[in-house]
């Protein structure tokens, strides 16, 4: 899937390949479970927060494999139908990626995935810390 979703931008027929691929393990799963497994698996929250942490880095991976692929000088018309000189640095690759109008939304993407998983790294995660340290302190002060 990780293949799949990091090149399908560049490589549509991956979509319908990855599509039929899902489908024939979904069976494939629903057949073990059913027919040959005893046991039934028990599952936690945390197969829910490794999956939403899983998903997330697709996605980002996604967004900027398909922006750095399509973003290559050779594969770029030369009109300026497309051309929106949004950003301009020595690296052809790096104008592309910010001056075609249809790479922008990738680019851009991947920048906003990026800055919010900084963010939530940084500040969430230490407002939840300093939260429960004056919880804690709260707590043992009564």
């Amino acid at each position: 899937m990780f293949v799949s979703l990091g090149f399908c931008g560049v490589i549509p027929i991956l979509i319908p390949v990855t599509a039929i691929s899902l489908f024939l393990l979904f069976f494939a799963d629903k057949i073990l479970l059913f027919k040959i497994y005893q046991i039934p698996i028990n599952y936690t929250k945390s197969l829910h927060n490794v999956l939403s942490k899983v998903i997330f880095m697709a996605l980002l991976v996604h967004f900027s494999f398909t922006a750095y692929l399509l973003a290559e000088p050779s594969l770029i018309a030369s009109s300026d139908a497309t051309s929106i000189n949004l950003f301009t640095s020595g690296n052809a690759r790096l104008n592309s990626m910010f001056s075609v109008s249809y790479i922008i939304p990738y680019s851009t993407m991947s920048c906003l995935m990026i800055v919010f998983l900084v963010l939530k790294i940084f500040v969430y995660d230490l407002f939840a810390k300093f939260a429960d340290i004056v919880t804690d302190s709260f707590t043992e002060t009564e």
